[in-house]
């Protein structure tokens, strides 16, 4: 089960693929009256992104497509000239590779003793005959899934057993014959991908999206909202333009490499461009503090090098290596998205605001701050430029902590050695007062308390 989805986002065609049924898109920015919060919902259990889990269900509305905002904020408004380009089926749901339960499933084996004979002259070892017009492909980090050439079709259901594999068989008829009834001209290279889920009520329900190779981008028969379909839509608010949308879907895109690497080809373009990123970042990192790269500048030359070594791959079946330029180039195109890339607002350096806001000192920090020397000013600072619209910087903050504990060993440091200054002091006899000839308790205590309580704290602080 997952988030209702009501609404859709057609992605326009590229100037060279242009169809009468795309055009005529018009976009106007309006503020919903109500809006669900993200990650909310009735009574609806949060998976491990906080959104609430699925509610599988079709557009009610195709004549319009909104991508819902929380209340307030501006949402993107298009309409189509196709009001009914919708394939509404009951049990074949559009969902973001990202959604995919791959790594949600659980399959298990029985915890026995068990014995195999390996027959003579065994040179087969295949559990069963592929199924017709499927080839079974091994992940490289394990899952088994399969491949139908003729139908550009993917799909990790156990098609061994004949309920999936003619559940799929169906949907994939249902999901052509739409196509050929709305008269819809497909991507020369595109993917179908699908993911089969038996319900408790022992009904089959089918996710799917195709995945379109030379837009680096995916796409949907239906209407997807995308709210409770990016789990990434949280973090951002008052996204209006379908060109910094576009980053996510290419983002999403580039998630289905990660999941199907056979069906994404390991070319010398795709490796220049991921290496032009790297090396975009790794210049900004060296000449800017305020860099926006999710990595450090060690990080980013280790990656260099890999990539360097993605070119020894290029025209050899390397689903390993097109699954680490997936994964690289999923995060590079999730950052542009994050920082507003392509739009007048894009963020340039890790502490702006898209949105302008300043923050202000709270009543705690206006009393406290003059009577500690001004230092939770100092702190407070550091962490704004790290905390910027709901965003963690991760290398900066690593940096930073790396800086107090630094700063916190040298503190518990400086205070052991005053601590044991003021225990040699307590040997020296000519420094007490000559008639009294002893110390009292509290005498003693008084000289060591405070250097003790230095060096506990600065060990707590470091741990």
């Amino acid at each position: 089960m997952r988030p209702e989805r009501r609404s859709t986002k057609h992605l326009p065609p590229s100037p060279s693929d242009t169809h009468s049924y795309q055009e005529g898109y018009t976009f106007t920015v309006k503020t919903p009256d109500s809006g669900s919060v993200f990650g909310q919902g009735e009574g609806e259990a949060a998976n491990k992104w906080g959104i609430g889990i699925i509610d599988r269900t079709n557009s009610s509305s195709p004549a319009e497509s909104v991508l819902a905002l929380p209340a307030g904020a501006a949402s993107i408004h298009a309409e189509s000239l196709d009001h009914d380009l919708n394939l509404a089926q009951t049990r074949i749901f559009p969902i973001m590779p990202e959604f995919f339960q791959r790594y949600d499933r659980e399959v298990f084996s029985k915890k026995e003793k068990t014995k195999m004979i390996i027959e003579s002259f065994t040179l087969d070892f295949r559990p069963h005959p592929d199924p017709p017009g499927w080839k079974p492909i091994v992940h490289p980090e394990g899952i088994l899934y399969f491949y139908n050439e003729e139908k550009n079709a993917v799909t990790e259901a156990n098609l061994y057993e004949d309920v999936y594999y003619q559940k799929i068989t169906s949907d994939i008829a249902t999901l052509d014959s739409f196509v050929r009834a709305k008269n819809l001209k497909m991507p020369e290279n595109y993917t179908l991908a699908m993911d089969l889920n038996m319900q408790p009520s022992n009904e089959i329900y089918t996710d799917y999206y195709y995945a379109d190779h030379d837009r680096k981008i995916v796409f949907f028969l239906d209407d997807v909202e995308a709210e409770t379909n990016l789990p990434v839509w949280s973090q951002l608010d008052g996204v209006t333009s379908i060109a910094h949308l576009k980053h996510e879907i290419e983002a999403q895109y580039w998630h289905h490499g990660v999941l199907y690497p056979s069906t994404i080809e390991l070319t010398v373009e795709r490796v220049v461009e991921l290496r032009d990123v790297v090396l975009h970042y790794l210049g900004d990192m060296m000449t800017s503090h305020y860099s926006t790269s999710s990595y450090s500048a060690s990080e980013l030359n280790e990656m260099l090098g890999q990539v360097n070594d993605l070119q020894k791959n290029i025209g050899y079946n390397s689903p390993g290596a097109v699954n680490l330029l997936s994964r690289l180039m999923h995060i590079f195109a999730r950052q542009k998205f994050l920082n507003w890339h392509g739009v007048p607002e894009a963020r340039i350096y890790r502490d702006q605001s898209v949105h302008g806001e300043r923050k202000h000192k709270t009543l705690l920090i206006k009393i406290l701050s003059p009577l500690l020397f001004s230092a939770p000013d100092v702190h407070m600072g550091s962490l704004e430029k790290l905390w910027v619209d709901g965003l963690m910087h991760g290398p900066a903050w690593r940096e930073l902590i790396e800086k107090l504990n630094d700063e916190w060993q040298e503190f518990a440091l400086y205070a052991m050695l005053l601590l044991i200054a003021n225990i040699a002091y307590l040997a020296i006899q000519s420094i007490d007062n000559e008639q009294r000839g002893y110390r009292s308790p509290v005498q003693n205590r008084s000289r060591i308390h405070g250097s003790m309580d230095e060096v506990v704290s600065g060990d707590l602080k470091c741990s």
